[in-house]
């Protein structure tokens, strides 16, 4: 059995090795974001747009990007992308808001380190805000609550950020 599948649940195409690949395209219509199509062996397309959303809003200054959905190993590169360009275009004070976010892999982990790291070295603040018991307890076990700022609400973040 692979690592990653639960004795409880059958082999999902990505434990089970029918996973052959995925790549990013541009849809035809202009102004639309890129698309990423997910293979497995002959019997299913997934597009990472339909397991993850995000929003992004401006509060006090502060740039607020909330994923809904689950931040994986398929689609941490859509979140990365928008992060990365918020801190090239000069977000200093990032706050992610992980109230609706289902699952969060390494891969989604490692998402978070790397803007932590990038908006560090801009002398900006980042914060991890509403994660749910799961996800908190992960970032704890992981200790990148030590690194990472954690708050219980969105609200908290943006006044800590002041």
């Amino acid at each position: 059995m692979s690592p990653s599948a639960h004795p409880h649940q059958p082999p999902t195409p990505l434990t089970s090795g029918l996973f052959t690949g995925y790549e990013r395209f541009k849809p035809a219509s202009a102004g639309k974001p890129d698309r990423v199509r997910f293979y497995f062996k002959g019997f299913l397309l997934v597009r990472a747009e339909e397991r993850l959303r995000l929003d992004q809003r401006e509060e006090e200054g502060a740039s607020i990007v909330r994923p809904v959905g689950e931040v994986d190993v398929f689609t941490a590169p859509i979140l990365r992308e928008l992060l990365v360009k918020l801190v090239e275009g000069g977000a200093r004070r990032v706050i992610i808001d992980l109230s609706d976010v289902t699952f969060l892999d390494s891969t989604g982990l490692a998402i978070l380190v790397g803007i932590w790291q990038r908006v560090r070295n801009h002398d900006g603040f980042f914060a991890v805000a509403a994660a749910n018991e799961r996800i908190e307890r992960v970032l704890r076990t992981t200790r990148l609550d030590q690194s990472l700022r954690l708050h219980g609400t969105v609200e908290e973040a943006v006044q800590s950020s002041k």
